[in-house]
Formats: structure tokens, sequence, C-alpha cells
């Protein structure tokens, strides 16, 4: 739902630049996640004076921190890597930084048995999922089946510090994993 009232076609076009810009308010939003592909590009082929991207529309509507991709990506490296985000942002009183660091370090080094582990007893998946995901691992992956940077270094952080009084600090802190 938009600020106007009017509800934005997600399913056939998605959020354009303007729209997120002009009637997005997220001043109250913690962190817009975009885990799809490549969501944190720029089109460096048009010829402007600045580069804007995805991320730079969710800031300027108000949102403290952006965390986007930075090239394509195996679907279930990325599930994986943002499962334990989530649930490292809930267990620990991390920043959104150390906690994908943390995400990241987990995922690189985490083996196939120890990932089940993790989805059947620490998150309590439900046996079918867990099950599924086991069988799609032994038939596709290694044993450390998420250990190339390409598959838990695509993310990066943009971000912006806010004042104790509310509002954005004019200068953006940008850090890429």
């Amino acid at each position: 739902m938009l600020r106007d009232g009017s509800r934005a076609d997600i399913v056939t076009q998605g959020l354009t630049f303007r729209e997120i810009v002009s009637q997005l308010e997220l001043f109250n939003c913690r962190r817009v996640v975009l885990s799809a592909c490549e969501t944190g590009l720029i089109d460096s082929s048009q010829l402007v004076e600045d580069y804007i991207g995805l991320p730079s529309a969710f800031l300027y509507a108000g949102t403290v921190t952006v965390i986007s991709s930075l090239w394509s990506v195996d679907d279930l490296a990325t599930a994986f890597l943002m499962m334990r985000f989530y649930w490292t942002i809930d267990l620990e009183t991390l920043s959104m930084l150390e906690a994908l660091q943390s995400a990241q370090t987990w995922l690189r080094t985490v083996s196939r048995k120890d990932l089940i582990r993790w989805l059947r007893e620490d998150l309590k998946a439900p046996k079918e999922l867990w099950q599924n995901c086991d069988t799609r691992l032994r038939r596709s992956y290694p044993d450390l089946p998420f250990s190339g940077l390409h598959s838990w270094g695509h993310f990066a952080i943009l971000g912006c510090k806010r004042r104790s009084v509310g509002g954005l600090n004019p200068s953006p802190v940008k850090v890429c994993l």
C-alpha cells in the first residue's frame, strides 16, 4: 500500500524508483532487504551525472539501512544466508553489519550436516522442509556447500545514521562486504 492509498502492482511491474521516492514513507523502518539478484547495482550504461540505484531510493524514502545484492547467486545460498541473518539478529544484540558478517561466516564454513541440524534443531523447521533441503544439498552440493565467495559475499549494506532526535544524517555511510 502506497502513501496515497493506492496499491502498487508489484506482481506485474514492481515498484519503480519514482514510486519508492515519491510515495513511500519509511522513516520508522530500520532496514530494507533486497535479496533478489543484483538489486544493489546501478545501470552505468546511461549517461547521467549521478548514478542512483534502488538502495538509494529506499534511503531517500526514509529507511535507515538497505541490504542489497551485488551479483547473481544461488537461490538456496541466499535463502540460508537470509535465514541465518534474521535468526542472528533475533538472538543477539548485534548491529546489522555484525549480523550479516556473522551469517556470512557461518554460511561459508557450515557443512551440509550442520546446516540441516541447524534447520531441524535450532530453527525447528518443519520436517518436510529440512528433509527437502537435505535431499537437494546431498544431490547437488559438496560437503561445504557454500564456501565460495560467490555464495555468501554478494550482499552490501548501505545506510545513514539517524540523529538522536530523528531525521537522517545528511552524510550517508556506505559499507560494502
